[in-house]
Parts: C-alpha cells; sequence; structure tokens
C-alpha cells in the first residue's frame, strides 16, 4: 500500500511540474505515382535539379528542390526501383498554410508519410527524466510489436548515470507505425544524473 502511494505521488508531482505542452505537424512526405518533371513547375516557382542521387533518398537518381514563399520543398525523383513512386516530396514546414500553398502550386500530390510531434516542457531536467521514465512505463501503443532505447546509455527505471539524452523507439522495424520518445535536456550540463533509487 505505500508503494503505490508513493508512486501515485510520484506520478503527480512529475506530470505537475509540465509547464506546457505543443503538439503539430512536424513532418510530411508527399509522392506522385509518374509526372513529367518539365511540366510539375512551370511558371510557378524556380526550381533546382540535379542529375544525381542525395544522400538523404539514394533509391532516387535525381533530386532538386524550390522555395515558395517563405518554405521550402525537397524532391527526390527518378527511382532506382520500378516500385516505387516517380517522385517523393518532403517540405520544410508543415503548417497548413505551407501545405495549402504547396497543394496549390502541385495539386495532385498523394500523401506518403506524416510525422506528429507533442513536446513537453518541464520546469528542469530532473523532471525531464522522471517524465521520461513514466512516458516509458505508461504509455499503451496499439499493435506495436518491439522496443528499443538507443543513446544516453544504459536506461533502468529513474535510476540513472548518464551524460547524454536518450532515445525510446516503439515498433522500430516498421515502415509505417513508428514512435520515438526523446528525453531532452541540455547533455554540456550533464555531468551525471543522479537519482534516487525508486522501485516502481
Amino acid at each position: 500500500m505505500f508503494l503505490e502511494r508513493e508512486h501515485n505521488l510520484f506520478i503527480k508531482n512529475t506530470v505537475s511540474k509540465i509547464k506546457s505542452i505543443n503538439a503539430f505537424i512536424h513532418n510530411t512526405k508527399f509522392f506522385i505515382q509518374y509526372c513529367d518533371m518539365n511540366q510539375i513547375l512551370t511558371k510557378k516557382v524556380k526550381a533546382f535539379f540535379k542529375n544525381t542521387p542525395s544522400k538523404r533518398m539514394p533509391n532516387y537518381n535525381k533530386h532538386g528542390g524550390f522555395q515558395y514563399n517563405n518554405y521550402k520543398a525537397f524532391m527526390y525523383y527518378a527511382p532506382t526501383n520500378k516500385n516505387l513512386p516517380y517522385l517523393s516530396l518532403t517540405t520544410s514546414d508543415s503548417s497548413y498554410s505551407a501545405l495549402s500553398k504547396l497543394n496549390q502550386i502541385i495539386p495532385n500530390l498523394e500523401l506518403s508519410q506524416i510525422e506528429y510531434t507533442i513536446d513537453l516542457f518541464c520546469q528542469d531536467e530532473a523532471h525531464i527524466v522522471d517524465l521520461f521514465y513514466l512516458l516509458r512505463k505508461n504509455m499503451f501503443f496499439s499493435k506495436c510489436k518491439d522496443t528499443s532505447t538507443k543513446l544516453g546509455g544504459k536506461v533502468s527505471r529513474t535510476d540513472l548515470e548518464r551524460t547524454t539524452n536518450a532515445v525510446y523507439q516503439v515498433n522500430f522495424k516498421s515502415k509505417s507505425r513508428y514512435i520515438k520518445i526523446y528525453e531532452r535536456g541540455h547533455d554540456n550540463k550533464k555531468k551525471y544524473t543522479l537519482k534516487k533509487k525508486k522501485v516502481y
């Protein structure tokens, strides 16, 4: 009973130290199954094209990009694999205004991938560690099979001793449903994160 009460108090205290929450679309990727690159951007924006692969998307033989308003789009086309769509496109901004403007320029884009981000801001780095632990322990992900903790050294409950932030990955082998939970703080201020032992 005492352990449960202590644990509930730990949860309440950790959650109360969340200062703000910011949810937004972080990243979007689009595709076109087939298109004529000589016509797709004619008289709409100034684009650049390179007849070489990009390190970001090596499965495409060519790449390019263009700027519209204050936004940028990056294009990868001419795939090495015939099963891939002819054009893959990513943007530097996924706000409503950016995507609306992009739709006016290239109206036949189809959605390939979308990445949602939820930022939780804490009062200090000690509570970041606690919140990172609570999220790993209590969040439920439907139909997710694999988890992995990368970077930051060993993660064991909240009894931590490491000098860099960790990344918790859920369903990391999947190409369609992939979640990351980042422990964020100032690495250069961490000599060691020393926490009293908890047995939750």
